[in-house]
């Protein structure tokens, strides 16, 4: 269930969203951290935070 993701709209930031999964829900979600140059992906506490604010690009 860990690998079941929820893309959900940010309502306050037009254009981003919110990745959840299904195992944790939505009081944790998807957030680079970065520090001193060493970014990694964690499920943290679900917050407004930009960090957890995700951008959806189509490949053309």
């Amino acid at each position: 269930m860990g690998q079941y993701w929820r893309i959900t709209p940010v309502k306050e930031h037009e254009g981003y969203y919110r990745l959840t999964t299904q195992w944790r829900g939505t009081g944790f979600s998807l957030e680079v951290v970065s520090a001193d140059d060493n970014a990694q992906l964690r499920l943290t506490k679900t917050g407004d935070l930009t960090g957890q604010y995700w951008k959806l690009t189509p490949i053309e």
